[in-house]
């Protein structure tokens, strides 16, 4: 008995070192992790500078905290960052506090920090181990695009004879360094930085499945491009019997060009391709239209401007009752297509604006080729958002989203969007924040969960690509358009082999890219914008958390620490009551030895 007594003792005793092990890591975690990192700076003499950072998140309410001399464009830097690490780590940003230390006697600023701030909130965040071996320094887009940044060399340099061996950074074409990693995505950033994979491993097979799109969602593309056709078809009789001039002539001739490329790719049923390429000759035919309507006498600004507003109301008739009837039974499918369908609505509406604009000063030689393409340009983009709608009402399998959940990510996205806007004004444009209040209150739309998330992530495609357009943000080269079109890959890999779902944005943007060879970011980086935030979304779902947290490790932002500290105390009391009862059972024993003696 005794001995059962003194095994239990040890048990507790060796329970206690434990919990006294655990329980400074959970009170760190309940207080935050830290990780100390070089920043990478150039000075005023142009040499690569290591600055010494301390970076930590701890439990608050979506605080920034900088040290007092940072500059206010690294505090900028900063709050963005926190924002894009909650959206990669899955966590609500408010839930943490982000702090950045920097030594008292360097003054720092710029923002090319951003991307370090990015990773190492989002490793905290995660709880991932790092090996300390990485840094790194660029710009990132909403849409996770990372950007140049100067001094690239000098930093590299530095960084280098600071002991790191992963020095990632923008793609550079005459940078081939051993230790530097070129980086074009925040996927890529991340995986590199910490050594854990965010998604599958990138296998080309799969890229064959992605091309086994449903024959019912093909068919609706092949109408989309079988209406954009016939108009074009209407158009060139009327340009026929009008005349052109030389202005007319060239959006003519471009038209034609695309329509023949139309009927190419619907021969080798790329079908979604095909569309695109009819779209795009119909607005230039149209283009082509209206100008010689101008030059010919025949033109009226306003039966233009009716006609628009007689399409936009049967559409927008149309868009509200697909969110009336998708508001109860909301799933990733659902939401990828009407924010697909919702992204041309608003295009159009901003293309319609600055065409009635024109018309209200008046319609002169100067100024009708602006008005001809935005309004030709409106009335396709209004096309193409019905023809998506179509795709709404096809029985596809998907996850459900509870409107909840997304109330809660589209905060996240706002704050994003806002602080994003902020870091722009620093970067050179002036306007940032008031172009996105003006933006996000234009929309001439019944407003609820979905159409205001679809307002956030149009802004944050529209900044994104302004700011991907500045020839100061990114080298384009080959290397960026393959690194995208791969996350993109995996990313859809990811959907459909844990949630059997399609996503028609993902796999529209790929054909698009792989069969047009288009050398603009703007379609895939949109897709990778999407494809990101549906993560959030997923991740949030009650029916899906403890999935996703087993396929990849990812950190819930629920305190598990706290759990851990709990059972010490647990532990302690067992202690102690162990204790009592030992002493109380010795004494019992004691006793019962004496009687026995005294009976002997």
């Amino acid at each position: 008995m005794n001995c059962c007594i003194r095994l239990f003792a040890t048990f507790i005793a060796l329970s206690l070192i434990i919990a006294s092990i655990l329980n400074p890591i959970a009170a760190s975690s309940n207080m935050g992790r830290e990780i100390e990192i070089d920043g990478l700076a150039v000075d005023k003499e142009g040499r690569g500078v290591a600055v010494k950072l301390k970076i930590a998140i701890t439990r608050g309410n979506g605080s920034v905290i900088v040290s007092e001399k940072a500059s206010a464009d690294v505090v900028v830097s900063a709050n963005f960052s926190s924002w894009m690490a909650a959206r990669i780590a899955h966590t609500r940003h408010n839930d943490f506090n982000y702090i950045i230390k920097i030594p008292e006697n360097i003054d720092v600023s710029g923002l090319s920090a951003t991307l370090l701030f990015t990773l190492a909130f989002t490793l905290l965040l995660r709880g991932d181990q790092w090996d300390g071996l990485s840094t790194g320094t660029g710009l990132v887009a909403p849409n996770g695009i990372i950007g140049n940044v100067s001094g690239l060399r000098q930093k590299y340099e530095v960084a280098v004879r600071a002991g790191y061996r992963r020095v990632l950074a923008p793609y550079y074409p005459s940078m081939r360094e051993e230790y530097y990693y070129p980086v074009v995505t925040i996927i890529d950033a991340y995986e590199k930085f910490s050594g854990r994979m965010l998604l599958p491993r990138y296998d080309a097979r799969f890229e064959e499945l992605l091309r086994d799109i449903p024959a019912n969602v093909l068919k609706i593309f092949d109408a989309a491009w079988e209406q954009h056709f016939n108009k074009s078809m209407i158009l060139i009789e009327r340009i026929n019997q009008l005349g052109l001039n030389r202005i007319s002539s060239l959006y003519y001739s471009i038209g034609l060009k695309s329509l023949n490329e139309s009927i190419k790719y619907r021969s080798l049923k790329q079908y979604y391709t095909a569309a695109s390429r009819a779209f795009y000759a119909y607005w230039n035919i149209l283009s082509s239209y209206i100008i010689s309507e101008f030059y010919e006498g025949a033109f009226k600004a306003n039966k233009w401007i009716d006609y628009y507003l007689g399409n936009l109301t049967t559409i927008k008739a149309l868009i509200e009752k697909a969110l009336n009837d998708s508001i109860s039974e909301l799933t990733l499918y659902r939401l990828d297509v009407l924010l697909n369908v919702l992204e041309r609505y608003y295009d159009s509406i901003i293309l319609f604006e600055r065409a009635k604009d024109v018309a209200e000063k008046g319609v002169t030689e100067q100024n009708i080729l602006y008005f001809a393409t935005n309004m030709s340009m409106a009335l396709a983009r209004l096309d193409t958002a019905g023809q998506w709608l179509k795709l709404l009402y096809l029985n596809v399998s998907s996850p459900k989203i509870d409107l909840n959940v997304l109330r809660s990510v589209l905060e996240d996205e706002m704050g994003l969007l806002k602080s994003f806007a902020k870091f722009l004004e620093v970067y050179g444009y002036i306007d940032a924040e008031d172009y996105v209040n003006s933006l996000l209150s234009f929309m001439n739309i019944s407003s609820n969960e979905i159409t205001v998330f679809s307002r956030i992530l149009w802004l944050q495609r529209d900044l994104s690509n302004v700011i991907l357009s500045d020839p100061r943000y990114a080298l384009l080269s080959d290397l960026i358009y393959e690194d995208l079109r791969r996350d993109i890959v995996r990313l859809l890999e990811y959907y459909h082999m844990y949630y059997s779902t399609i996503l028609p944005s993902g796999y529209t943007a790929l054909e698009f890219y792989i069969t047009t060879e288009n050398e603009s970011l703007a379609t895939l980086s949109t897709a990778l914008l999407n494809l990101l935030v549906y993560g959030k979304i997923l991740e949030y779902s009650v029916n899906e958390i403890q999935a996703c947290t087993k396929q990849y490790n990812i950190v819930i932002s629920q305190d598990y620490y706290g759990l851990l500290s709990l059972l010490a105390i647990a532990v302690i009391a067992a202690l102690v009551i162990g204790y009592i009862l030992g002493r109380f059972s010795g004494e019992v024993i004691s006793s019962e030895k004496r009687l026995f003696k005294e009976i002997e």
